[in-house]
């Protein structure tokens, strides 16, 4: 693995620590759907009209995972991979 690589994979896991941090912090002032309900147990639900800053959190996690997966697969995983997602839509 080259060094540019590994630059770009130290880069993506900490956008991901990032987000995930921002995610929490908005998990953590939130107690959910319902009052008598557990916090932990909707979360990390951000509802429709939820904070725009927690919606790009989500939407940063889910990114970086996924470029993460990319990054470090070996290519015999990343063609198996999008594989199944176009079997899974069709």
């Amino acid at each position: 693995m080259d060094i540019s690589r590994l630059a770009q994979i130290e880069s993506c896991a900490n956008e991901l620590a990032r987000a995930a941090k921002s995610l929490a912090e908005y998990c953590q002032t939130t107690t959910g759907p319902g009052a008598d309900a557990e916090p932990s147990a909707s979360l990390p639900f951000v509802p429709a009209d939820g904070p725009s800053q927690a919606h790009r959190a989500r939407r940063s996690i889910f990114a970086s995972a996924a470029k993460l997966q990319n990054l470090i697969a070996e290519p015999g995983h990343f063609i198996e991979r999008l594989a199944s997602q176009v079997s899974s839509r069709g």
